[in-house]
């Protein structure tokens, strides 16, 4: 004689387990909740953790460089290379830069300074024949510094 009665499974067949070793699994599985709500509890108690990010350095001047003063109409397009440096004068990297232009279009509006200090896009002709002011604002700690530039859109040649 057992002291312990077989129950039987949902499905009706007889089952190993034994009667204690059921409210064991259901203790267990009660002790689990208690302990991740009291966890949940506990996380929404604590102030946040929060990361300081790093102090952007100053921006001291941005210069930019066309590779062509004029760009033919249509098909044509001109590397503009910003550079951005420190008050200092030393090249600053990972600096974000913003391009916008009056005139064309750009391959890419943001973008972000190398090692160098350096980043390009490349605008392009968008049909408009005229002068493209073409500007990049580079935004470091205290305010943002930006530079401009003039391309020359070329109109379509002229048939006579």
């Amino acid at each position: 004689m057992f002291p312990f009665r077989k129950w039987r499974s949902r499905r009706g067949a007889p089952s190993d387990a034994s009667e204690p070793q059921r409210r064991t699994s259901a203790h267990s599985r009660a002790t689990l909740i208690v302990l991740l709500l009291a966890a949940a509890v506990l996380a929404l108690a604590l102030p946040p953790t929060r990361t300081v990010p790093a102090q952007a350095p100053q921006v001291g001047a941005v210069t930019l460089d066309a590779s062509a003063s004029t760009v033919p109409c249509c098909a044509g397009s001109a590397t503009i290379t910003v550079t951005v440096t420190s008050v200092a004068g030393n090249p600053l990297p990972n600096i974000a830069v913003i391009f916008s232009t009056t005139l064309g279009r750009f391959s890419t509006a943001n973008v972000t300074t190398n090692d160098n200090g350096q980043a390009s896009v490349t605008l392009f002709h968008a049909g408009i024949p005229g002068d493209a002011t073409v500007n990049a604002t580079a935004q470091g700690a205290g305010s943002a510094v930006s530079a401009s530039t003039t391309v020359t859109l070329l109109g379509p040649p002229a048939f006579v």
